[in-house]
């Protein structure tokens, strides 16, 4: 009864589909649609980014700085320089056990030239794969 019915619906579908009109796309269409997506692509939204770029340099700056006055004792300041508004009370615990080498001046400095080029070797790849990779 099941492959009746199943026949019976194939032949109703077919007939259907005997009398169904095909409906023609106009001259142009595909033309007209291709420069619709061509126009949609030129128009998207540029990418910026959400923190800019002298930003994070003037932050290497900054932490380069600060790096290179802690190791060498450029700028010693007085205890309490800058008055009694921040004394909070509290002091930091001491860590017994833990002892940090001794490190040289000139060990520092080629540690942050190092670094300050390593940076700059870094920006140059990523410049030269996007510019290579971007469409």
């Amino acid at each position: 009864m099941k492959d009746n019915l199943e026949k019976g619906a194939d032949a109703f579908i077919e007939e259907l589909l005997k009398h169904a009109s095909v409906e023609e796309t106009p001259p142009g269409f595909t033309q007209s649609v291709m420069k619709q997506v061509l126009t949609e692509q030129q128009t998207a939204v540029q990418y910026r980014p959400l923190v800019a770029a002298w930003v994070w340099y003037l932050l290497g700056v900054l932490l380069c700085l600060a790096i290179m006055l802690s190791v060498t004792d450029l700028i010693i300041l007085p205890e309490n320089a800058f008055g009694s508004q921040l004394d909070l009370g509290w002091t930091l615990p001491e860590l017994t056990g833990l002892s940090l080498p001794e490190v040289s001046a000139n060990l520092a400095y080629g540690l942050m030239a190092f670094s300050v080029f390593a940076l700059l070797h870094l920006y140059w790849i990523n410049g030269y794969i996007q510019k290579r990779y971007s469409h």
